[in-house]
Parts: structure tokens; sequence; C-alpha cells
């Protein structure tokens, strides 16, 4: 294992147009006075967590809905207004200098009313969009991948490609996961590109894993473990392999030798799987699938404890880190959020070891990033903090998070 660069704190890996929009309640957002963020307390940060982040107010949010793009649908044979009702999240990459993300935007399909039971309406599609200096960017007018008529549109139809994650692989080639949701089930996908503009659908991850028997396995949010190496986040092999963490409620774990197909890491013989101190309050899909590791668990009484979901995963100097999602059911704070909506969703930080990507060593004691900015609070869905991206650029790490799942921001370190 190479030694950290000295210019790097510890918490660091260890090698080292806007446009305006045209439609009246979105405006009203744009044009509010967002709230100052307020500076991190050192106490939510523990000595092997990653930060500490600031929400960037004077850039946020970076991304919004883009009312005037318009794509023909190659399913709907019409012009679809493919980032109108909201863009709910970004993942990150650094490529030839520059800062880049791969958004997840929904159209105006099903019109802009706010969902009330919290299932997009619109058709989810990815785009594009570039920067120089990671807060100001400029984004093509087509979406980069959307659902057609190839052979995943089963998988991916009407409700599209969303929640993505990329990493950069060990030749170069930029390895995409992301949700294909066709309102029945919700199944993580990769795609691959050498450009990042133009991309090939490799399928579902889990279809091909112990002879076809997860592929109907309900999975998002997939965060490989990656590592800096010359200035850029890639895919760390550990043990000879890939690993990436996924899950909604619980967390759980997969393997790959080739960062396209994935298998699940299953309960080994006489292992428990349940939490040592009983203090998980989902059981949602456990039951379902009984085989699959379980690593981590929402705690009851705690930002995390209604569910949990996977992020970012980084290598550093204290073990793997995992920045990982998370929604509020019970802990001191909620009496005062449920007074305004029914969700609540904040970022945590866990530890993993970095000889056991399993092996959960430590996590926040608080949520570290949560709802504080307009954009944030009010929206599609209000009181929504959610990680999608993170790069290693300019000498910071550049955190990108969807706002209420409408917009997306960025935080920073110093």
């Amino acid at each position: 294992m190479t030694s950290t660069n000295s210019s790097i704190d510890q918490c660091t890996p260890v090698i080292p147009h806007r446009t305006v929009f045209a439609i009246a309640v979105f405006a009203i957002f744009v044009c509010a006075t967002f709230a100052t963020a307020q500076a991190p307390s050192s106490s939510l940060y523990k000595p092997w967590m990653i930060g500490p982040f600031t929400q960037v107010d004077s850039a946020n949010p970076v991304l919004g809905p883009n009312f005037d793009s318009l794509f023909f649908c190659p399913i709907r044979k019409e012009n679809i207004r493919w980032e109108a009702r909201a863009i709910l999240g970004a993942a990150a990459i650094v490529k030839d200098g520059q800062l880049d993300l791969i958004y997840h935007a929904e159209d105006s399909s099903s019109g802009f009313k706010r969902n009330e039971i919290y299932l997009s309406p619109g058709t989810m599609r990815m785009g594009f969009a570039s920067s120089s200096d990671g807060l100001h960017f400029k984004r093509e007018n087509q979406p980069v991948l959307y659902p057609d008529n190839g052979p995943l549109k089963d998988a991916e139809w009407p409700g599209g490609n969303e929640i993505p994650r990329i990493v950069e692989g060990p030749d170069k080639t930029y390895y995409l996961y992301y949700s294909s949701w066709n309102h029945t089930i919700t199944r993580l996908s990769v795609a691959t590109s050498k450009d990042l503009l133009h991309w090939t659908k490799q399928g579902l991850v889990f279809a091909k894993a112990n002879g076809g028997k997860y592929h109907q396995l309900w999975s998002k949010s997939g965060a490989v473990i990656t590592e800096v190496k010359e200035g850029r986040l890639v895919a760390a092999k550990i043990k000879g392999k890939y690993w990436m963490y996924f899950g909604e409620g619980n967390m759980h774990v997969a393997t790959s030798d080739n960062l396209i197909d994935w298998t699940p890491v299953e309960v080994a013989p006489g292992q428990k799987n349940s939490p040592a101190d009983s203090d998980s309050a989902y059981d949602r899909k456990s039951s379902e699938w009984p085989d699959i590791l379980n690593i981590q668990y929402p705690r009851r009484n705690m930002f995390d404890s209604a569910l949990i979901e996977g992020g970012v995963a980084v290598l550093t100097a204290k073990g793997i880190v995992h920045i990982y999602n998370s929604s509020d059911a019970d802990s001191p704070e909620s009496a005062t959020w449920k007074k305004e909506n029914r969700l609540y969703y904040s970022v945590g930080q866990a530890l993993f070891s970095s000889d056991d990507p399993t092996k959960l060593l430590d996590r926040s004691d608080a949520a570290f990033l949560k709802p504080e900015s307009d954009f944030e609070k009010q929206g599609v869905s209000p009181n929504v903090v959610f990680l999608t991206g993170i790069a290693w650029y300019h000498g910071k790490w550049m955190l990108y998070y969807n706002g209420a799942d409408w917009m997306v921001g960025v935080a920073t370190t110093p």
C-alpha cells in the first residue's frame, strides 16, 4: 500500500447556464435568497471521516430543471422536455482536467405536480455537464443515456435510467452504474464509455450471478470502492477483486472481476446475518433474499433510523470510507421535521476495514450534510439531501448531491 501524500490530510485516499426556468413554481425557488450554510462543526467529524464539507451557497444549486431542451424519444415517437421537471442528482468524474457530471434528469411527460407518494411520474434520462471549476457547468442539449427500443426496454421503461454513480476503470474506460426502473422493480445496470458522451449498455449487473439467482433482485445505488491515483478517483482492487456497496434499507456488498458482472456476497455457513446489537429498525426486503449478507443497518433513534442507501466509497489511510444516504424515522430531530414533511434525508459516513470491505468498524454519530438551504428544504420532495457523486479535484473534495429531488448542489472541503 502506497504511503499517504504528506500534502493531503489524513482523511484523503492512500494513493495520492444555468437556464432560466420557465415554470413559475421553479422561478420562485430560483429567485429566493438561499440561507447561508453554517460552518461545519468539528464535533460532527470523527478522525477517519472525509471532510469537513461546506455547501457552496455562492454557486448552489449548480444544476436545475431546464424547460428549453427537447429530445425526440425513440419509444414515444415525439419530442419530450427531457429535463424540465427535475434534476435528481449527478455522478462526478475528472477527465482531461475537467470535472464532468452525468446527471439524472426527469421529463415533464406527466406534468409538474408534486407526487405525494414520492414516485417520480416522469421518465428518467442521463445528461452530461462539464466544468473547469466544479461549480459552474455547461451541459449538452441532448441526453447521453436513455430508454430505447433495445433489449433492456422491459427493464427500464417507462421509469427510465436513474440514480447514477460513475467510476474510471484501469484502462480509462468509464463505468456508469444506474438503476433501470420499469415501475415494477428497480435493478442496478451498467454502461461503459471512453468519452462520457457515447455509452454502451452492458445490462443488469447481477444478471449472471449464481446462475441467474439474483436476476430479480431489487437493487440500486451502487458505490464502487475507489482510490485516488494521479489526481483522479479510479476503481480500487482489494484482494484481487473490485467491491461495490449497494442497497436501499440495509447495506450489502458485491464483488467483480471486470466491473460489469457482479456477485452479491452471501452469508457464510454459520454466520449470523443480523445486527450484533439488534438495533435495526428496517426489515423490508431482507427476508426476500436471506442469503445476501447485510453489512450495515439502520439504527433506532438515529439520523439513519429509517433506511440507509449506497453513496460513494473511497479507500483512505484509515480504511474504506463509505459516504452513505440515510432517511430518518425516529431521531430526536424527527419531531421537528415531521411538522413540515413526511420524509427527511441526510448524509453520513461509515468506516469499513481496508482488508475486509464487509467489516464495519465505525460510523457517524450525526449527519454531516443535511437540508439547510431553500432548494434542499423545498421542492419535489422537501427536506432531502441525497449524495450521488464525489471527485478529488484541484486539491479538494467536491461532493454533489440532490436537493429536494429537483436540483443539484455541491459541498466542498477547504
